[in-house]
Order: C-alpha cells, then sequence, then structure tokens
C-alpha cells in the first residue's frame, strides 16, 4: 500500500521542509519510489513533474526543493511514495511504475495518486487503453469513460481506494475513500491537506507553525484555525477549486463475490433480527415490529452459560409460538467456558458461587455485568445477517435488541447505551461487505422508552398472556416444562425482575408469571408511586403517543 499526499495551498507558498515532512510522513506506507507534481489550475498547466525510484534522503530533498521552487499560491501538489507489489515485474520504469497518473487529453486531464488495488478483472476491461502498468489507472479510464461521473466509474469497479485526484476540465479535486486510511485537514494560512493519516497532517502543521511539540496542535477551538481529521468511508468528496466547497457524496462499493450480485436490490426483501432474551424488552421489540409495523422479524437467542439459560430458551420458543416467528438459537456457552471456567468466572450471571445481588443496592450498578456479551451478540447476528444476504436470501438484514431502552440506558451499562448502538454503523460499514453496502444496519426502535411504556405497547398488542411468557428474572428456572422466576416475600428477588414487575402494576397489567421462592433476604425499596397506589390508564391515545416516537 502506497503513501499519498495531495495539497492546494490556497494562502501562502510552503517552504522545502515542509514538503520533507510530509513526504517522510507517506514514507510509512512505502519506501520504493517517489513521484510528484505541481498543477497551475489558472491556467490549466502541469508546473513540475518529478519520478524517482527510490525514497532515499537524498531523493526526499531533491523533490521537496523542486516542489517548493515551483509551486505558487492556488497550485495543486500530489505526492505518492511508492510500496512496490509483490506481483511487479523486476525491472522498474521510472513511468509506467510511478505515480502520478495522468488520464484524457492535454489540459484536460485527470490526474491523481492511489493507494489501494483494482481488481484483475477490471485491468482486464481497460488493458488496451492503458499507457502505465500501474492497475490504479483503471480508475482514471473509468472516469472518463463514464463521462467524469466518479460515482459511477467507482461502483462499475472493484476493489479498494484511497484517491486524491484533480479534474482540469471540471476544476474539481476528488477525496476518495473506500475502507482504507485517509484524513484531511486545513490550516489557516496554508490551506488544504491531504494525507494517509491525521498525525501525519499534525506533523505538517507543526511544522509551517514552527512548534516543536506537534501535540500542541491538539486543542479544540469554537472558531476554526486548523483541523485534521479522519475521513468517512465510502464518500467522494468533490471540491470546487475557486471556492472551497466541498460536497460529500455516497457511492455504494461494489464486490466481486461468488454467490451474491451485490448489484441485485429488491427493496421489498428485508427481515429484521431481534436478538431475544425472552424479556420483555426484546419481546416487545419483536411485536410491535411485527404487530405495528407489519416488518417480517426472526428471533436469535444466545445461551451463554447464563443461570436462567435453560428457563430464557424455552421461554424465546414459546414466545416465537405466540406470535408466530421464526427463531434461531447460538450456543456460545462454549466460547466463555474457554474464557473462564465457570466456577472462575467474574459474573454473578455465570459464576454458581457468586450469589445474584441485583435487586438490593446493585440495582443500577454493573454488578450482572458478562465480559462483551453485547458485542459477541451483535458480531454473531451480524455475520448471520450477512450470511442471509451473500445466499441472496434476503436483500437488507437489520439487527434490534431490546437492550438500548432509555431504562436500560440509564443503568450504568455501557452496551446499552445509544452510543453503543451509534457506533454499530461505523463498524459494521468496514467490517463486512454487505455492510459495507448498507445492506445491515441497526434499529433502535424503543431508545426514547421506559419499561413502563414498553408495557404499555405489550399490553395493548399483546395482552397479559404475552406478558406471562416472558422472563425477567436472573435466576430463572424451568420447573415441569414451564419457566419459573425467583421471588421473595411476595416480590421478584432480582432486579430484572423487579423493574418488569412494578412496570405492570403501574399500567394495571395482571403480572401472570409464575414464582419460585428463594430462601435468602432480599433488600428491596419500594418505589414512591407503589406506596402511594399510583396507577397509569392505558388508553389509544397514550399508545398513539407513544408509538410517534417509536425510530424505525
Amino acid at each position: 500500500m502506497c503513501g499519498i499526499i495531495g495539497f492546494h495551498f490556497t494562502e501562502s507558498v510552503p517552504s522545502y521542509k515542509l514538503f520533507v515532512t510530509a513526504i517522510k510522513e507517506a514514507t510509512k506506507r512505502g519506501t520504493d519510489g517517489i513521484g510528484a507534481i505541481v498543477i497551475r489550475p489558472s491556467t490549466k498547466e502541469i508546473i513540475y513533474e518529478k519520478k524517482l525510484l527510490t525514497c532515499d534522503t537524498s531523493d526526499i530533498i531533491e523533490i521537496s526543493y523542486g516542489l517548493a521552487d515551483n509551486t505558487r499560491i492556488g497550485d495543486i501538489v500530489m505526492i505518492q511514495t511508492r510500496n512496490a507489489p509483490e506481483t511487479e515485474a523486476a525491472t522498474i520504469d521510472v513511468n509506467k511504475h510511478v505515480q502520478p497518473i495522468k488520464v484524457g487529453n492535454e489540459g484536460e486531464e485527470f490526474i491523481f495518486v492511489h493507494n489501494g488495488g483494482v481488481s484483475d478483472h477490471d485491468v482486464n476491461r481497460y488493458k488496451d487503453k492503458m499507457k502505465t502498468e500501474i492497475d490504479s489507472e483503471v480508475i482514471g479510464l473509468a472516469y472518463l469513460d463514464k463521462n467524469r461521473n466518479m460515482k459511477d466509474a467507482l461502483e462499475s469497479l472493484s476493489g479498494s481506494w484511497s484517491i486524491f485526484g484533480y479534474d482540469m476540465l471540471k476544476n474539481r479535486i476528488y477525496v476518495i475513500q473506500s475502507w482504507l486510511a485517509g484524513a484531511h485537514g486545513y490550516l489557516r494560512g496554508l490551506g488544504y491537506m491531504f494525507h494517509s493519516y491525521p498525525e501525519s497532517i499534525q506533523e505538517v502543521f507543526a511544522e509551517w507553525k514552527d512548534l516543536k511539540d506537534p501535540n500542541d496542535l491538539r486543542f479544540i477551538r469554537a472558531w476554526e484555525d486548523f483541523y485534521f481529521h479522519e475521513l468517512q468511508g465510502y464518500i467522494i468528496y468533490e471540491m470546487d477549486v475557486d471556492s472551497g466547497l466541498t460536497t460529500p457524496r455516497e457511492y455504494k462499493h461494489h464486490f466481486i463475490h461468488p454467490t451474491w450480485d451485490d448489484k441485485r436490490i429488491n427493496e421489498d426483501e428485508k427481515v429484521v433480527l431481534v436478538l431475544a432474551s425472552g424479556g420483555i424488552d426484546s419481546t416487545t421489540t419483536a411485536l410491535v415490529l411485527r404487530k405495528h409495523f407489519n416488518l417480517p422479524v426472526e428471533l436469535l437467542h444466545f445461551r451463554y452459560g447464563q443461570k436462567s439459560m435453560e428457563a430464557e430458551t424455552l421461554a424465546v420458543k414459546q414466545i416465537a409460538k405466540y406470535l408466530g416467528l421464526n427463531y434461531r438459537i447460538f450456543d456460545i456457552t462454549g466460547i466463555y467456558n474457554t474464557i473462564s471456567n465457570p466456577e472462575e468466572s467474574s459474573s454473578m450471571l455465570i459464576n454458581p458461587d457468586i450469589e445474584v445481588t441485583t435487586a438490593g443496592d446493585d440495582i443500577k450498578t454493573v454488578a450482572a455485568w458478562v465480559p462483551m456479551r453485547n458485542g459477541l451478540f451483535t458480531t454473531i447476528a451480524s455475520a448471520y445477517a450477512e450470511e442471509l444476504i451473500l445466499s441472496n436470501k434476503t436483500s437488507y438484514a437489520y439487527i434490534a435488541g431490546g437492550w438500548p431502552v432509555i431504562s436500560e440506558s440509564g443503568g450504568g451499562y455501557p452496551d446499552n447505551g445509544e452510543k453503543y448502538v451509534y457506533s454499530f454503523h461505523d463498524w459494521i460499514r468496514y467490517a463486512s461487505i454487505a455492510g459495507a453496502q448498507g445492506r445491515i444496519k441497526y434499529l433502535n426502535p424503543f431508545e426514547g422508552l421506559t419499561k413502563r411504556e414498553e408495557l404499555i405497547l405489550m399490553k395493548w398488542f399483546g395482552g397479559e398472556d404475552l406478558f406471562a411468557l416472558t422472563v425477567s428474572c436472573d435466576n430463572a428456572i424451568v420447573k415441569d416444562g414451564d419457566v419459573y422466576q425467583c421471588s421473595h416475600n411476595g416480590q421478584p428477588a432480582c432486579g430484572s425482575g423487579l423493574l418488569s414487575s412494578w412496570a405492570a402494576e403501574m399500567i394495571g397489567l395482571e403480572n401472570k408469571r409464575k414464582y419460585y421462592k428463594v430462601g435468602h433476604e432480599v433488600d428491596i425499596k419500594v418505589p414512591e408511586w407503589k406506596r402511594q397506589g399510583y396507577k397509569l390508564e392505558v388508553t389509544k391515545e397514550v399508545v398513539n403517543d407513544i408509538l410517534q416516537r417509536v425510530k424505525i
């Protein structure tokens, strides 16, 4: 992979030292050659061009002096530090193997530097038009072939890219990212810069400001003097050279795959995979998505060695039957047993020797934490979602979990929070090829709802019988073919059971769950509303108000 650099010097002319710093930073990604070009948009001329076959210090200094001597305000500069691939010929021709690359007629060229690769399938399509032996040239040829429409060009190719380019005819700068490293920045008094890493831009800006410590640039100003940060993936940034106005535009990355035609899209083909524990959060999520929004729903349940494992599995099966849904069970007990023997586990939900204390002072702590539980669930569900897409069983797969409701996100568990859900959308774009096209997404319908409001929806759409099938107990068991949940002195004896029971009582939802008694004392702090006998009437207006806040 190569190091690539782009500049648009809008406000001053740099010294050669700035170029030395930028190029040395780029050699972190390639030391097998160096190429540079200076373009003057005002006259549509190439002012300076130099290519060398090494990145020795003397070469870097030679090209840096050449760039500094020939650059003027308004000029565009591109630099590549080459990383020779193992497939390249032993004999190197500087013009055939070193970027920047130019395609098109003189005065109307598209000039660019590219880090990444293009498939042989596409190279063979354009082989007769290529003037170099660099697969990157295909990107420029496709751009001309698609009438200078970059989105159409990229969606016709398969490969990977980080690109800085300039179209002389359109007077536009292009900065393009797939999943490769790429960053950009601006420094008042200098201009715009593109580089593979934000830290490299920081080094260059520190050089320009004559700062001994580049970390002096690590602060935030309300009125921007500079910025540098990673660029988003699967975006084409098109910049008007005269005004600096930059327009981001998404494109759908094309993949060559043996079974999946990634250009075949049926908007009606979709499935929602609800990560189901058997509790009220995931059950109500599945219920509302199916009954109110009429979406195809499948339940995914995970067994991980939890104390209530058999009861939760039975509950999910009964809920799936009640709602008429398919379900799939993933047993990852072996993963947690490999991480740690159950008797040595750090989690009270797994270790049989640790008492469940979530009903007392631990009700809003992370006492019931299981290492990376939701992270594993989401990852496995994403793999299953991608397999459904790659095997052409659906065009889109959505993942939904019950945990990110407002009652849970405020309870101390970071993987129940909105930020965890939001991070999924960035992660999945780089973790899967279907996700790269936006085919896998996370739905968080109950982001702003409480358990009480969830149960209002359950009561409205499902009733007491469905609530009776759910399990909200860290110590639930199976007895006589049914689920029994823990209790003490007529109250659920764990935090999850208490919260759901109180929410049901508040809205007048009859609790038909079955309970068994535990012998130990449970310190329960009765909420004020319960002591006052407060009840909330469930009406159509109340339900409609809640549904207005459901996000899909």
